[in-house]
């Protein structure tokens, strides 16, 4: 449902239809309980309701138009917080707390009659009387969009509008989805994260945001962070992609010069799996192979480290145009390279080890993915920055390249 506002914009009258919002404010205590039948007035475009009275969950239906401010006024006409209703507005979180006292209240609604409530209708309603009043908690807002409170007004949390963001791309020589092709969203709120394309040129589900968030969208170009956009969340295209070209990354060679003995995408040995009681997870793809299998570069680079990794075995770290990748388990004593050396496409680098005391088999290349090559840093992570995966975050899940790769 739309309300039209008549307005005048460059002398001329124009007619807008701005949306009405229902949503919910739900009561609660400091323990996130919900206050059954508590009581409040709004204020609403210069006019105060009679008293609204919450059901037993908590909770009072509300109507406004979009864009509007709305104010939360105590039932006894003490304290108040005030916010702007937006589209798709769910809910609105009032937490009423114990912390201040009444001469506290009683001289922040004195400043707020002078200018909030001046040109407010006179409420005549009688005050119901309580065995003890409620006081407000003073805290700070935990959502940004919130646009004022009074010093000692209920804290007022806004259930923000969800977005979801489905990113796509195509070819752009042949406007083809494409697969294999990293990417990159960043922003502010949810810092940098990488994602990998799939078949149909999507990382397979969407990325979920709050309405008003600027997400940046950039790709990986001969080796370089290339900038395709910058989004606005918005729910008018929860269901609507956004859809970028970008060049076919090139095919990697399979690291292998035979076929894994068992599925890299199954078990224990694919990206994600459970280690350590799911305390942490795989960080790469286990490619099983009989010990001592050449072990070749995927792509033409630069070697960046090599030397021990896990249970007796070695690493090689290799900087490529477009990802690094680390070659781990590998036989000790088999390395051919080493850090600085320049190697080509297909040569070897080493072979396949074995784990020592593995009770299931574990001779496999163990293979990880990394998107951001201008980071050098090192690729494992202890504590808590390295999250579950206790490594860096621009780790990325290897199996479309793999099944990709040229054999």
């Amino acid at each position: 449902m739309a309300f039209p506002v008549t307005g005048d914009l460059n002398g001329q009258t124009k007619v807008l239809k701005v949306p009405v919002v229902s949503f919910s404010i739900k009561f609660v205590d400091n323990n996130n309980q919900p206050i059954p039948h508590y009581e409040c007035k709004t204020l609403y475009r210069g006019r105060k309701s009679a008293i609204k009275r919450a059901n037993r969950q908590g909770i009072s239906a509300i109507k406004a138009l979009a864009g509007q401010k709305l104010t939360i006024i105590d039932g006894q006409d003490r304290a108040q917080t005030t916010s702007s209703v937006t589209y798709g507005s769910k809910q609105w979180t009032m937490i009423i707390g114990t912390d201040i006292t009444e001469e506290d209240i009683s001289d922040t609604l004195s400043q707020e009659a002078s200018t909030t409530l001046e040109t407010s209708e006179q409420d005549d309603t009688p005050k119901p009387q309580t065995k003890q009043d409620p006081v407000i908690k003073v805290e700070k807002p935990k959502v940004t969009e919130v646009e004022k409170k009074t010093e000692t007004g209920p804290t007022l949390e806004v259930a923000s509008d969800e977005a979801k963001i489905t990113i796509k791309f195509v070819d752009e020589a042949t406007n083809k989805p494409l697969s294999g092709l990293s990417y990159i969203t960043q922003s502010t709120k949810y810092g940098k994260n990488t994602s990998v394309t799939g078949d149909d040129g999507t990382r397979g589900r969407t990325h979920d945001s709050l309405v008003g968030i600027d997400i940046t969208v950039l790709v990986y170009e001969d080796g370089k962070e290339v900038k395709k956009d910058v989004i606005t969340a918005s729910v008018d295209r929860n269901d609507i992609p956004y859809v970028y070209k970008a060049k076919k990354p090139k095919n990697y060679l399979y690291p292998l010069p035979i076929d894994a003995t068992a599925d890299y995408k199954s078990g224990m040995r694919s990206f994600g799996s459970n280690r350590s009681g799911g305390k942490r997870k795989h960080a790469g793809a286990d490619l099983y192979a009989p010990t001592g299998t050449t072990v070749r570069a995927m792509e033409s680079g630069i070697v960046l480290s090599t030397g021990s990794f896990y249970a007796g075995t070695d690493f090689v770290t290799i900087k490529h145009p477009n990802h690094i990748i680390r070659y781990g388990e590998l036989a000790p004593g088999s390395i051919k390279v080493e850090a600085e050396d320049e190697v080509a496409r297909g040569q070897p680098i080493g072979a396949v080890g074995k784990l020592k005391g593995i009770n299931v088999p574990s001779n496999m290349l163990h293979l990880e993915m990394y998107s951001n090559t201008n980071d050098t840093s090192n690729l494992t992570v202890k504590g808590a920055a390295g999250g579950k995966f206790k490594r860096r975050s621009d780790l990325i899940n290897p199996n479309s390249f793999l099944d990709n790769a040229d054999k």
